[in-house]
């Protein structure tokens, strides 16, 4: 090989970590409405929203997790959350219960994440009023089980 051929493979391999590092590659969290599992009657949806509460001085930003169970009986979902902050992730490794989540939802229900309880169904992304703080870039649901509860 030339001694070009390797400045060039060694510049295109430290572009590419460099974008990796970056958190380029990996999905974008957004404002839009998306489906992140979607099977047998249930799905999970997410939406990016902000959320201000004046009397205590707080303004966050959380994915809201929508459940939907279109079966007629009960089931009870659960998953372990895997999250990235500026593009690392920080709970790939970790096997602590605060990223195992599970949830019972009746027949023909639908339980939806909320601004103001954490019920769950809320991933916290980063405070809207502070400035170069940390912040989830990316996530994922893993291991989603779903079974029916009888």
């Amino acid at each position: 090989m030339r001694p070009t051929d390797l400045r060039l493979i060694a510049f295109l391999s430290f572009t590419v970590l460099s974008v990796l590092a970056s958190g380029k590659l990996f999905a974008q969290i957004d404002q839009q409405t998306s489906t992140i599992y979607s099977s047998a009657g249930v799905s999970i949806t997410s939406q990016l929203e902000d959320c201000h509460d004046t009397k205590n001085g707080t303004h966050k930003q959380y994915v809201l997790l929508s459940i939907s169970n279109e079966k007629n009986t009960a089931i009870k979902i659960s998953w372990k959350r895997e999250l990235w902050h500026d593009g690392k992730c920080t709970t790939c490794m970790a096997d602590s219960d605060e990223y195992h989540t599970s949830v019972e939802i009746p027949a023909n229900t639908t339980l939806s994440g909320e601004c103001t309880e954490n019920n769950g169904l809320r991933i916290f992304v980063k405070m809207l009023d502070l400035k170069d703080v940390r912040q989830l870039t990316h996530y994922e649901l893993k291991e989603i089980t779903v079974t029916d509860v009888e």
